[in-house]
């Protein structure tokens, strides 16, 4: 399994396999794939709970046994906790790290 992150794509959608359309200018996503011989195969579309424009979301990314981290430097929520409240856009490019776990 594998992942690309893609800081500048502009969907819209909320969490894991939404829809793909535009209307959040550099959101940023992440896609999962799988090798299957002789191609890939995308797994899952990723993109943050709480999706804004700018966000840059998938910036940098990185996939270790199954647990995926993915940044979104200008994610501008003022939440200073684990599961904080996410739509207090206040602390303008604040950062924030999304882990999640995907199946092998």
């Amino acid at each position: 399994m594998d992942s690309v992150g893609t800081n500048r794509e502009d969907g819209e959608a909320f969490d894991i396999n939404g829809e793909e359309s535009n209307g959040a200018e550099s959101s940023g996503a992440v896609y999962l794939f799988r090798r299957e011989e002789p191609t890939w195969r995308q797994l899952a579309y990723i993109k943050a709970s709480n999706t804004n424009a700018e966000d840059d979301f998938g910036w940098s990314i990185d996939l270790d046994d199954g647990t995926l981290a993915i940044s979104a430097p200008g994610e501008s929520s003022s939440s200073t906790s684990i599961d904080g409240d996410q739509q207090d856009n206040e602390a303008e490019y604040s950062g924030a790290v999304y882990v999640r776990r995907v199946g092998e």
